[in-house]
């Protein structure tokens, strides 16, 4: 990915709302990639951050290209624990943890009903 003008405060480098919605495009594209997509669409499930936890360590500068690197680490008691890091390069420019609750028509689902359709090579 790349910054963005619209990325960017003033200070010149991508603001706080940026990363967030990088991360959300970067756990969108974690769930269509593990095939989980066309599933939850079909059970109608909601993806709601139950807590997140972002350390900033080097800025982004206007039109710098980054790599946004999203997996699962874990299974919370109703939550899919997510590490999300920005990179340039080798150089990891801000690292989060986030956890995901899945609510569907019925509730929120267990650790075990989101871990269940998940193949065996993408669960942690």
């Amino acid at each position: 990915m790349r910054v963005a003008w619209r990325h960017v405060d003033f200070n010149l480098h991508m603001n706080y709302a940026a990363y967030l919605e990088a991360m959300e495009v970067g756990r969108w594209d974690w769930v269509a990639r593990a095939g989980q997509l066309p599933g939850w669409l079909y059970r109608r499930l909601r993806p709601l951050i139950g807590s997140l936890d972002i350390q900033y360590r080097k800025e982004l500068r206007p039109f710098a290209r980054y790599e946004l690197e999203t997996s699962v680490v874990d299974f919370d008691r109703r939550a899919i624990v997510f590490v999300q890091v920005f990179r340039i390069g080798e150089i990891e420019h801000a690292s989060a943890r986030v956890n995901v609750l899945v609510q569907g028509p019925g509730g929120l689902l267990t650790a075990e009903e989101l871990r269940e359709p998940l193949p065996e090579s993408l669960r942690p």
